[in-house]
C-alpha cells in the first residue's frame, strides 16, 4: 500500500540519536552513526520526530510501504526493553539511551539521576558514598545545543546549560561545604553580597564589624536573607583585638579557612588639604587591618596546609585619581602585601590573591550617582559609564563569582594574582569622539 512514512537524509544525519528517542515505536535505530527507519511497518507516520531533528534531516514521503503493525511494535519495544536492560542493568537508562556512533558533543541527553537522596547529599565529606554527578542536560555548552532538544519543550524561561562544575560530582560537598569564611567589613555593600555567596556555597560564614551598631544591623540582613551567620566586633587596626577575634572565631566556630580582607575606609579629599592623620588612618584600616588578620589566621593555616587569603583592592591599586591619595596609596600597598603573602606561604598550600572592583553601586559611592538639580546624570556617573566597556556600574553581587573562585580549590594554582572585576574598564581607553 501507499502510504505516508518518514524519510531521513543521510547527508544531513549527524547520528545525534534524538530522533530515536522520540520515536515511540521503536522505528528509528542508529546503524553505523546514522539515523534509519527499521522498518516500515513500524512508523506510524505521525511524525514525532519531524520537529526535534536539529538538523532538518526528517521529511515525510508517501511511497509504497508495510501497514502500520501495533502488534509488531509492542512486541519489538518489549524485546528492546529485555535486551537493553540485561546489557545495561537498568531498562529505564537504557531506552533513554539508545545505540550512538555520532559526535558526542551534538547528543542532546536529558540525565536522570536515580535513588538520590537530601541524606546523600548532606553526607560530610569523610563518608563513604557513591558520589553522583548533578547534571542534567548535556551539551552543557550552548552552542552545542541543539535548538530543538527535548529539553527545550514547552520553556516558558530557560536556562540553556547547566553550570560545567555540577558535572563534577563533589562539587558542592569539596569546595567551600564546611569551610569557615570571615569577610572583615563584612555587614553590608560588597562585603555583605561576598559573604551571602559564600554561604550560599555551603561555607560558614563569620563577619567583623567596628562597633556595635553595625553589628545589629548586620545580623538583621544575615537573618533576613536566610543565613546563619556569625558576627564579631573588632577594629581591624587594634592587634590586639584581631587575635581576640581570631581566637574567639576559632572556638565558637572553627578556625578561619577563607579570609577575606575587605574592611576599607574612603576619604575623598584633596591631597594638601588632607592631613597626615587622615592619610595614615586610611593606610591603616585597608593594610594594617589586613596584615592584622593575615597574620592572626595564617598561624592555623600553615598547620592545616591549606588556607585562601583574599584581599580586596582596587582599580586604585593599578590607576590614580584626584581627591583619593590616601586611598589609592592603601591599594597600591595592598596588592604588595598581597603578593608577598603569597611568595611568603605559598609553600604551605596558602593561596592569597586579590580582587580589584571597579566602580561599584554601593552606598559608599551613591553621592557620586546622584541626579543633579537640573535633572541630568552626575558628570562622575557619566564619566565611568563612558569609561567602562559594560557601560554601566558594576553590582555588590558582581563580586561574589570571583571571590568565590578564589576561595575554593577551582584556584589551588592561582597565588599572588589580582582578579579585576571591573567590567573592562582597565583594558579601554575609552570612547572616541565623534
Amino acid at each position: 500500500m501507499v502510504r505516508r512514512v518518514i524519510h531521513i537524509d543521510q547527508e544531513k544525519c549527524n547520528g545525534c540519536g534524538i530522533c530515536a528517542n522520540a520515536c515511540h515505536e521503536g522505528a528509528i535505530g542508529i546503524v553505523d552513526g546514522k539515523a534509519q527507519l527499521l522498518r516500515d511497518d513500524y512508523c506510524d507516520g505521525l511524525g514525532d520526530c519531524l520537529p526535534t531533528c536539529p538538523t532538518g534531516a526528517i521529511t515525510f514521503v508517501e511511497r509504497e510501504a508495510a501497514a502500520y503493525d501495533e502488534e509488531a511494535v509492542r512486541a519489538h519495544m518489549e524485546r528492546r526493553k529485555q535486551e537493553q536492560a540485561a546489557g545495561h542493568g537498568n531498562a529505564h537508562q537504557a531506552e533513554a539511551a539508545p545505540a550512538f556512533t555520532g559526535c558526542p558533543g551534538s547528543r542532546a541527553r536529558q540525565i536522570v539521576h536515580e535513588g538520590e537522596t537530601d541524606a546523600v547529599q548532606n553526607e560530610t565529606p569523610a563518608a563513604p558514598f557513591h558520589l553522583q554527578s548533578q547534571l542534567t542536560n548535556w551539551p552543557v555548552q550552548i552552542k552545542l545545543a541543539p535548538v530543538r532538544a527535548p529539553y527545550f519543550n514547552n520553556a516558558r524561561l530557560l536556562i540553556a546549560a547547566d553550570c560545567t562544575a555540577y558535572a563534577y560530582a563533589n562539587f558542592h560537598q569539596e569546595f567551600l561545604k564546611g569551610k569557615v569564611a570571615l569577610v572583615t567589613g563584612g555587614a553590608h555593600g560588597i562585603g555583605f553580597s561576598i559573604a551571602e555567596g559564600m554561604a550560599k556555597c555551603g561555607a560558614t560564614v563569620c563577619f567583623n564589624c567596628s562597633n556595635e551598631g553595625s553589628l545589629e544591623k548586620g545580623l538583621a540582613a544575615y537573618k533576613a536573607a536566610g543565613i546563619d551567620a556569625h558576627g564579631y566586633v573588632a577594629d581591624v587596626t587594634d592587634e590586639a583585638a584581631v587575635n581576640a577575634m581570631i581566637a574567639q572565631i576559632k572556638a565558637e566556630v572553627g578556625p578561619v579557612d577563607i579570609l577575606v580582607n575587605n574592611a576599607g575606609l574612603m576619604k575623598r579629599v584633596p591631597m594638601i588639604e588632607m592631613s597626615h592623620t587622615d592619610f595614615l588612618r586610611v593606610i591603616d584600616v585597608h593594610v594594617g587591618g589586613a596584615f592584622n588578620c593575615s597574620k592572626a589566621v595564617l598561624p592555623d593555616m600553615i598547620a592545616k596546609r591549606e588556607g585562601k587569603i583574599i584581599n580586596i583592592c582596587s582599580m586604585m591599586s593599578e590607576l590614580g585619581r584626584e581627591t583619593v591619595s590616601a586611598y589609592a596609596a592603601a591599594k597600591g600597598a595592598l596588592k604588595m602585601l598581597t603578593r608577598n603573602i603569597a611568595s611568603e606561604y605559598g609553600e604551605y598550600n596558602i593561596q592569597c590573591n586579590g580582587m580589584g572592583p571597579g566602580y561599584i553601586a554601593t552606598a559608599q559611592t551613591a553621592p557620586l550617582r546622584e541626579i543633579q538639580p537640573d535633572g541630568s546624570r552626575h558628570p562622575f556617573d557619566t564619566f565611568i559609564c563612558a569609561k567602562t566597556p559594560a557601560g554601566r556600574w558594576g553590582t555588590p553581587e558582581d563580586m561574589v563569582g570571583p571571590c568565590v573562585f578564589l576561595a575554593s580549590h577551582a584556584s589551588d594554582f592561582v597565588n599572588g594574582q589580582i582578579l579585576y572585576a571591573d567590567g573592562g574598564i582597565l583594558a579601554y581607553i575609552g570612547k572616541q569622539p565623534k
